[in-house]
């Protein structure tokens, strides 16, 4: 299976390919959370230059992921992009923002998963008054 992610306009995560998804992304970090065990932060950044940020939290075993060259979005001035190619068994995908936040079932199984190391003092924080609800 193939897809490929990247942020549209100001508020849109596209997942294309093999499975099509839209989400809605409002300002806020955003996480994609595939079948495979493969966990991408999606952030939209409207200041200085309107920049779609994919920060790669954790790859699936047996999943290949390529960075491709960012885009400029031409239906949006200076709207670009970080782009990102997945190639293996996904299986599926969600999402879930910052804003919603995630059930504490998403957050065991994004704990249990990912290097926690890599995440800012505000989201571990975050993290743990979720947790602690």
């Amino acid at each position: 299976m193939q897809v490929e992610i990247y942020g549209a306009s100001d508020d849109l995560i596209e997942v294309e390919g093999d499975m099509t998804e839209e989400y809605g992304a409002y300002s806020c970090a955003n996480y994609l959370h595939f079948g495979d065990g493969t966990i991408l932060e999606v952030e939209y950044n409207p200041t200085p230059n309107h920049y779609w940020r994919i920060k790669v939290l954790k790859v699936g075993e047996g999943t290949e992921l390529t960075r491709l060259p960012g885009t400029y979005d031409g239906d949006e001035e200076d709207v670009s992009c970080d782009r990102v190619r997945l190639i293996g068994d996904l299986k599926s995908v969600e999402c879930w923002n910052s804003t919603e936040g995630a059930t504490r079932d998403d957050l065991e199984m994004f704990i249990d998963q990912c290097d926690l190391s890599e995440l800012s003092d505000d989201k571990l924080k975050r993290i743990v008054a979720i947790t602690k609800e």
